[in-house]
């Protein structure tokens, strides 16, 4: 196996859905390996030192785009870790419901994205 060698120094990085588990963990490794700013997109905040964090519903299309506009620098690097999930039958599952995770998972994506 190498050695591999990150750096991220001078990079600008935005994790949507930074708060929590693997975005979270996200945050942090590019904290440490050096990059000049790192945001997280999130309903809380990560709790990572050195981290900025939005606090933004990412599935409201006109709150996720007012916040991308506040923000000065230049991203380098974007990375989409947000998700939820519904852990009932289908049966149990409301049309409301499956909007929420369509538009977490999938919506939110292409929002950031574009």
């Amino acid at each position: 196996m190498q050695n591999i060698n990150f750096n991220f120094s001078g990079k600008n990085v935005l994790v949507l859905g930074g708060s929590k588990g693997i975005g979270r963990r996200v945050c942090e490794l590019f904290i440490h390996y050096g990059a000049k700013n790192v945001y997280s997109i999130s309903r809380t905040p990560s709790g990572v030192n050195h981290v900025k964090n939005i606090i933004c519903d990412i599935k409201d299309e006109k709150q996720l785009l007012k916040k991308f506009s506040e923000i000065d620098e230049f991203i380098d690097i974007l990375i989409n870790v947000a998700g939820t999930n519904l852990c009932e039958t289908i049966e149990n599952i409301s049309i409301d419901e499956w909007n929420r995770v369509i538009d977490t998972n999938l919506k939110s994506f292409y929002l950031s994205i574009k």
